[in-house]
């Protein structure tokens, strides 16, 4: 698979990783 493959799938990680904190209360992180 190409590299802009890789890179779009670790992009959708860090934003469902920032989504979801985002909606978490700071005492869980």
């Amino acid at each position: 698979l190409p590299d802009s493959i890789g890179g779009l799938k670790e992009l959708k990680y860090f934003e469902v990783e920032s989504i979801s904190l985002k909606f978490l209360p700071d005492s869980i992180r």
